[in-house]
């Protein structure tokens, strides 16, 4: 970024500002939170569309761009249409699944992308069931063990030239039977001793694929 271009952005920033507090001391807006957040999300936005002008191949930085704007636009509609907090979470979360996923799918050698792109969807994914009351409250750990879970098990089965995922079978595993603990003690009619020995069979199959997988 130029020095020419990092002064309009300060510049806008701190234009943007002024007049949303002379704006509030008048009393001609009321909800300056909204607009402020709007404020800070479309100048971070710019910061990272000049960082991609600057270097096109940097894509991630594109869809950051897009990411807090679209942001800032339903901070803005907040203040005409009233709609749930958890969609603006979910835009954001599921966006950084989306940007993260996208730095992986451009260079395989950015293995390490897939892990914050699995939590952003799988955190996603757990604001979806909140906001809709798919799941009572005490089985929605299971959403975050299993989905962490998957992140894990396909991070397993991406290992390339790049790198040798075989440990990602782990965590995969420990997080699953975490997800069904958590389902049994939210649940009545399964039994701890009775699923506690099937995890274990379960984790043992994870290890004797993997040894197979090997030959």
């Amino acid at each position: 970024m130029t020095n020419r271009n990092r002064g309009l952005g300060i510049g806008i920033a701190i234009t943007v500002v002024g007049l949303v507090a002379i704006l509030a001391n008048l009393q001609v807006i009321r909800s300056t939170e909204h607009l402020l957040g709007a404020g800070i999300f479309w100048v971070i936005a710019y910061v990272f569309f000049q960082a991609f002008q600057n270097n096109k191949s940097r894509r991630w930085s594109l869809w950051c761009a897009i990411l807090f704007a679209i942001l800032g636009v339903a901070a803005v509609f907040r203040l005409f249409w009233h709609f749930p907090e958890n969609l603006i979470s979910l835009i954001f979360l599921w966006g950084g699944a989306t940007l993260f996923g996208s730095i992986y799918a451009n260079k395989a050698k950015h293995w390490w992308a897939i892990i914050p792109a699995g939590l952003f969807l799988t955190l996603g994914a757990m604001v979806a069931v909140d906001a809709f009351h798919l799941l009572p409250e005490k089985q929605q750990g299971v959403v975050f063990f299993f989905g962490f879970g998957l992140t894990f098990v396909y991070l397993w089965t991406q290992g390339n030239a790049y790198a040798r995922l075989n440990w990602a079978k782990y965590p995969a595993a420990g997080m699953i039977l975490l997800a069904l603990l958590v389902f049994a003690e939210s649940t009545n009619w399964l039994r701890l001793d009775v699923l506690l020995p099937a995890a274990l069979v379960l984790m043992g199959g994870f290890v004797l694929y993997g040894a197979l997988r090997k030959r």
